[in-house]
């Protein structure tokens, strides 16, 4: 996954950084991120959803190691992740997915990225009155 990535960041000239709401960091988000997304449907599929060792921790990281593109579905669906990462954390399990709670709310009232943690929230609170 990571050749096909920096072929595609290579082949489309993102391996500079643009300022984050550009179309360039939108496609370098959607292409970065998308990688990690596919990987963690797969890790998901081999493993027993470990949290707790170092390899996932760091993988969990790279949410909070860029500015990423607010629109990026992919960025959407790596919050989705890393929240469920702390939601693990906090209640010592081993879940891929938690529904939207009042617990999951605050988790990503406190754990969301600024620049998609309304969106995000916003989402789940619509979720929970459905």
């Amino acid at each position: 996954m990571s050749k096909i990535r920096d072929s595609f960041l290579s082949e489309f000239n993102l391996d500079k950084k643009n300022s984050q709401n550009s179309y360039e960091n939108y496609l370098y988000t959607e292409i970065k991120l998308g990688a990690v997304n596919d990987f963690l449907i797969w890790y998901f599929r081999k493993t027993d959803n470990s949290v707790d060792n170092n390899f996932y921790r760091d993988l969990m990281e790279i949410y909070s190691s860029e500015k990423w593109h607010p629109n990026s579905v992919e960025y959407y669906k790596l919050t989705e992740h890393y929240i469920n990462y702390k939601l693990n954390i906090k209640n010592v399990k081993t879940k891929k997915y938690y529904k939207p709670s009042i617990e999951k709310y605050e988790i990503a009232k406190e754990y969301a990225r600024e620049n998609i943690k309304e969106l995000y929230t916003e989402n789940i609170k619509r979720l929970m009155n459905e």
